[in-house]
C-alpha cells in the first residue's frame, strides 16, 4: 500500500489515552500548526505500535515538534446500506521536539490548560468563503 509522506511543524495541543482496538494498539495526538496566526490549523495524527513509546510517552502538551507522517486513504463499502465511503488517516511515525522547546512557553502552556472543547476559532468567521 502506497502512502503520501508529509512533514509538519506545530505544537502538541492534545493527547488521547493509549487504547487497544480491533486495529491494534494506538493513540492520537492533535498538532496545532500556525499558533497565533489568523487561521490556526489542527491535525489529529494517529500513532501505532512501537512508535507510541518512542513518541507519545516522551512529549508533553505544548511542546513544539516536527512530525513526519503518512497520509493513507481507504475506500470501503458500508455494511448498513452498501454505499461507498472513504476513510483518511494521518499516521505519524516520527516526531522530534524542536531544539529549545522541551518546555512550553508560558503563553503556549496556557493554551492547553482546561477543557479542550473550546472553540478553536474565536474570531468572526462570517466572511469565510466556504
Amino acid at each position: 500500500m502506497s502512502a503520501i509522506s508529509i512533514t509538519m511543524r506545530g505544537i502538541i495541543a492534545d493527547k488521547t489515552p493509549i487504547e487497544q482496538t480491533k486495529f491494534g494498539t494506538r493513540m492520537k495526538l492533535t498538532i496545532l500548526v500556525g499558533y497565533g496566526e489568523e487561521q490556526e490549523n489542527y491535525y489529529q495524527v494517529e500513532i501505532k505500535k512501537d512508535a507510541i513509546t518512542a513518541i507519545a510517552t516522551t512529549l508533553t502538551l505544548g511542546t513544539e515538534v516536527i512530525a513526519s507522517c503518512n497520509l493513507r486513504g481507504v475506500k470501503y463499502t458500508k455494511k448498513t446500506d452498501g454505499s461507498t465511503a472513504y476513510f483518511t488517516a494521518v499516521e505519524c511515525w516520527k516526531m522530534e521536539p524542536i531544539a529549545g522547546s522541551a518546555q512550553p512557553s508560558a503563553p503556549a502552556a496556557a493554551l492547553f490548560e482546561g477543557p479542550t472543547s473550546q472553540n478553536p476559532f474565536p474570531q468572526n468567521t462570517a466572511d469565510t468563503p466556504f
